[in-house]
């Protein structure tokens, strides 16, 4: 026996007014099994399009709803999401991005989460040798028998100070906090320091040889467990130019670490790179 089975799609773009642009698009199908219905819509504004002065900021939206039913016992499933970001570039040195994420998802009003996610990040570029980042991000979970939180700032500073030499500075914290229906409440924190540096040699102008090393400290605590540890990682790689279209590269990562859970590692990576 065929199943029958029928779609609907509908689709439109809208950018007739000067500074904003929208798209929608709803779509239903419809069969023996189930029934399926998502909606879409995007915005975009521009207020440098308006005024002068506004030019600086811009602001984009996404949302997302769809949802999903069953003919038989499995029961409806509903999805919503949405996104809203906000830039500001007030000079070509200085930009900054906000993020907002909004993600639910329910079954029957039984089986439920509902995650909220927050990102922003700042860059300072003074020359163009030097970049300097500022980033803090929050993730909230609410599921039924659990509800989670992770903040997390860190900062990170990179430098050339040549055509074949640069650096790498990270700092990084996380906490962590988990708290379940039993009443048990779980933290864990992490602080990281992470240094990389970067040479790159040409002893002719075929072959290439770049050597980094990056050391990174991890402290790691929850409840009354407190460890700390460090990772050495040096790696090594050699990119061989046949021509202007056909190179060969090969990379060697080694990593150690005094952790009693990690052993050391090796990673060889290698790849043939062909222009057309």
């Amino acid at each position: 026996m065929k199943d029958d089975y029928s779609r609907l799609l509908l689709n439109s773009n809208f950018s007739s007014i000067k500074g904003i642009i929208n798209n929608i698009r709803f779509e239903r199908s419809t069969s023996s099994e189930n029934k399926t219905t998502s909606f879409t819509t995007g915005l975009n504004l521009l207020p440098g399009m308006w005024i002068n002065s506004l030019s600086i900021l811009t602001f984009s939206g996404l949302f997302n709803a769809s949802d999903q039913a069953f003919s038989n016992a499995e029961g409806t499933n509903r999805n919503r999401s949405l996104r809203l970001q906000t830039g500001i570039r007030p000079s070509n040195s200085l930009s900054f991005i906000g993020t907002y994420d909004s993600i639910k998802n329910r079954k029957d009003n039984l089986n439920f989460s509902n995650r909220q996610k927050y990102r922003t990040e700042m860059e300072y570029i003074p020359n163009i040798k030097s970049r300097l980042t500022l980033e803090y991000y929050q993730d909230n979970k609410n599921e039924r028998l659990l509800k989670d939180s992770t903040y997390s700032p860190a900062l990170s500073y990179e430098h050339n100070w040549s055509s074949n030499w640069n650096t790498r500075f990270r700092c990084n914290y996380q906490y962590y906090e988990s708290n379940e229906m039993d009443g048990t409440i779980k933290t864990k924190t992490m602080f990281s320091i992470f240094f990389r540096y970067t040479n790159r040699k040409s002893p002719n102008k075929r072959i290439y040889i770049t050597q980094a090393n990056s050391l990174t400290y991890d402290q790691f605590k929850q409840g009354t467990r407190d460890e700390s540890y460090i990772t050495y990682s040096p790696s090594l790689g050699i990119e061989w130019k046949f021509s202007e279209n056909l190179s060969f590269r090969s990379r060697i990562n080694l990593s150690y670490s005094n952790s009693n859970l990690s052993e050391g590692l090796i990673n060889i990576y290698l790849r043939l790179s062909i222009k057309l």
